[in-house]
């Protein structure tokens, strides 16, 4: 039974518990949706961090020998659980369903479910107390937008006395003939032992056809104080889980049956069958190395209950179209859909813990508790390679650049960010490990990372940010950076520009034709755009149009991407293991690092990522903008492949042209491309003394055997 639908709710509460019992007088409240957010309703748009809800339901009473639940699938932030006046418990976290045995309290007629709710506004963005992640204060999401709010649906059940819950399947041991994993079930309400009953299992396929495999075993030894059920399944001949680029997401349903006297009860879990691990920062999946491709996904929406299948669904087939093998939630954990998506499409995910930034020590405990509560929910997802427990653990400052802090004689505020980065802080030091510990014994079958961003520089670092091109100035300052410490560019998670969404899209923040119209104070407060750097690497012409503006914005984040990810492929597996651009999708409405803006308009930057991530792709070293005329221009190439095969006897033309398509210079040569591997080609060379100035570019282009249709790049740049 869903309580979904209209619930009354007020800001207005006091000491008592009188608003909890059943014929409490709620007609002053307001009506609000559940699933929903609070701040929704125009009586709560000021966003007052308590709330009490209240839902009057008919039900028919707990049928006889059933037991009945109260669950909820997600409250921002924290709450208290009433039914019928009975306090039944309260939960903090807001990605974790939880439920109360409601058996014996919920009654024939009329009942009340009674919620209080407090999402509160971090205020010292680096002492924050809730595990909110993104949610809690991040420069993709506008400070007034707040997520408190029932999220998820409020359902009430009937089970069987004893039951059925926490399916798991681990401790996978993987060869070519047969695969071997333990899988797990937990009883509940076994008070007069497990005697006499059996539990009942199937393995089947989920997407392919296959053998199904059956099994049963009697419950005899399972104890009522420790009530989990473990069993051992061989499967011969394995059809391993691969991303799409690699081979099939092969998936599997284990079902489990309870049977014997009055019991019986069935669940299923979806899962797939692989291994992964990192290995000095490049992933191996069932053995192979592999790549990454990536970018940070953002929540499907801010406002989690918005964020339905369709539209995660939508995402994902961007994600696939855009060559993405991996995504990164970043910083914060997405409904179910977001997974069981991202194993039917052959997806990783790298999965960040919902912290961001500094919080305060007294989020410890409560921290240690939901990591784990993660790993139980997604463990069973073959998508999910790899847990993060904290982005970014240093000091916030309120300047974006190391520029802007000198420039406004921030020395404390600098310092304070350098100690915080590179040496000991409580953030990084203390939580984070103890938070990898506690992910480490829920789950052992998963690389886990203690922490993301932290440089490498006076000490092993881990992944990097690096945001040449925008905050750590030019992108070619990235270039230098891996001539200087190539090690820090062993696995990069973030990199990007800000660019405006597009034009039509853009008209909905801010009405405005020409640029000389635009309020930038307002899309800098509303809106997150971050104007300064904005106007440094696309300054913008008071006479030009919002579409031409837009467009400029747009060409510079492509161009940063395209560098970025052709840079680091360049050095696949030497040393790096993957890219993982910053960012994929907006959530808000906000000027940001998306290259698909909240209402799904794909920017030029998405159809860069796209094309610099064709897992065969042949590329230069990026052109400058321009060249003086008669120069010598000379550009290293390579040749890219990320597949399986093999590409012997191909050829590699490359030819210089004119905006007429005329060609200017041609040369061609036989390669033999490895399979997973990166391949140096010489040189492609033109000595422009006789050209004209104007526009030129470099065609680049592979065919040959076994490849089915030709593979092109082309870059562009003048001669003056």
């Amino acid at each position: 039974m869903l309580l979904h639908g209209h619930w009354k709710a007020t800001a207005n509460y006091g000491a008592t518990l009188d608003f909890t019992r059943i014929d409490f007088d709620d007609s002053g409240w307001s009506d609000a949706p559940v699933p929903g957010h609070w701040q929704e309703q125009p009586e709560f748009a000021d966003y007052p961090e308590k709330m009490l809800f209240r839902k009057t339901f008919e039900h028919a009473g707990t049928a006889p020998g059933a037991r009945s639940f109260l669950r909820f699938e997600g409250v921002f932030y924290a709450c208290k659980v009433w039914l019928n006046g009975a306090y039944l418990g309260e939960h903090e976290g807001f990605f974790e369903p939880f439920e109360y045995d409601v058996t014996g309290i919920v009654r024939e007629g009329r009942n009340v479910a009674a919620v209080f709710v407090r999402c509160e506004r971090e205020r010292d963005l680096n002492s924050k107390t809730q595990v909110l992640g993104v949610f809690g204060n991040w420069d993709c999401i506008p400070p007034h937008m707040q997520p408190g709010g029932i999220w998820g649906e409020v359902s009430l059940e009937e089970r069987p006395p004893v039951f059925l819950h926490s399916p798991a399947v681990d401790d996978f041991q993987v060869d070519p003939d047969e695969a071997v994993f333990r899988a797990r079930v937990r009883l509940d309400g076994l008070g007069g032992g497990a005697q006499g009953l059996r539990l009942e299992w199937t393995l089947s396929p989920f997407n392919f056809q296959g053998q199904v495999l059956e099994g049963e075993f009697l419950l005899d030894a399972v104890q009522a104080a420790d009530p989990e059920a473990s069993f051992e399944i061989a499967v011969p001949e394995p059809r391993l889980w691969w991303t799409w680029d690699r081979g099939e997401p092969n998936l599997y349903t284990l079902a489990v049956r309870l049977c014997g006297g009055a019991a019986e009860h069935e669940i299923s879990l979806r899962f797939g069958i692989r291994t992964v691990e990192f290995k000095d920062w490049i992933l191996h999946l069932n053995g192979e190395r592999l790549f990454c491709r990536g970018s940070n996904y953002a929540p499907c929406d801010a406002r989690l209950a918005r964020a339905d299948r369709d539209l995660c669904a939508r995402d994902i087939r961007l994600a696939r179209d855009a060559n993405l093998n991996m995504l990164r939630a970043h910083a914060h954990v997405e409904p179910q859909a977001f997974y069981d998506l991202c194993d039917e499409a052959g997806i990783l995910v790298w999965q960040d813990f919902p912290l961001q930034w500094s919080y305060a020590q007294s989020v410890e405990q409560s921290a240690v508790k939901q990591i784990r509560a993660m790993a139980r929910l997604l463990a069973h997802h073959p998508c999910v390679a790899v847990w993060c427990c904290h982005n970014e653990p240093f000091t916030v400052m309120e300047a974006y650049t190391l520029q802007d802090l000198i420039a406004k004689n921030k020395w404390k505020d600098l310092f304070r960010l350098g100690r915080s980065m590179w040496f000991r802080n409580w953030n990084k030091n203390v939580l984070d490990l103890r938070l990898r510990e506690a992910v480490r014994e829920q789950d052992a079958d998963r690389p886990v990372i203690a922490h993301s961003g932290i440089p490498g520089l006076l000490r092993e670092g881990t992944d990097a940010h690096l945001y040449f091109g925008w905050y750590m100035g030019t992108m070619r300052g990235l270039d230098m950076m891996a001539r200087a410490n190539r090690r820090a560019l062993r696995f990069v998670t973030e990199y990007g520009a800000q660019a405006l969404p597009i034009p039509e899209h853009f008209r909905r923040m801010c009405d405005a034709d020409k640029v000389s119209d635009l309020d930038w104070d307002m899309l800098e407060k509303r809106h997150m755009l971050q104007t300064n750097l904005m106007h440094k690497f696309s300054p913008p012409r008071a006479d030009a149009s919002v579409e031409d503006y837009a467009g400029l914005t747009q060409w510079y984040q492509a161009r940063v991407i395209r560098y970025t990810n052709e840079l680091l492929r360049r050095m696949k597996y030497n040393p790096c293991g993957g890219a993982v651009h910053f960012l994929f999708n907006d959530c808000a409405p906000v000027v940001s690092w998306a290259v698909v803006d909240y209402w799904r308009g794909l920017k030029q930057g998405y159809y860069a990522l796209r094309d610099s991530f064709r897992p065969l792709l042949p590329m230069a070293n990026m052109p400058k903008r321009w060249y003086p005329q008669g120069d010598m221009v000379s550009l290293r190439l390579f040749v890219i492949n990320d597949l399986r095969q093999a590409f012997p006897g191909v050829t590699l033309r490359a030819a210089f042209v004119n905006q007429d398509g005329e060609i200017k210079q041609e040369e061609e040569q036989g390669v033999d491309i490895p399979a997973d591997g990166a391949l140096a080609c010489g040189r492609a060379k033109w000595d422009t003394a006789d050209a004209p100035p104007g526009a030129y570019g470099l065609i680049l282009e592979i065919h040959g055997p076994g490849i089915e249709h030709p593979v092109v790049s082309q870059y562009e740049f003048e001669l003056r």
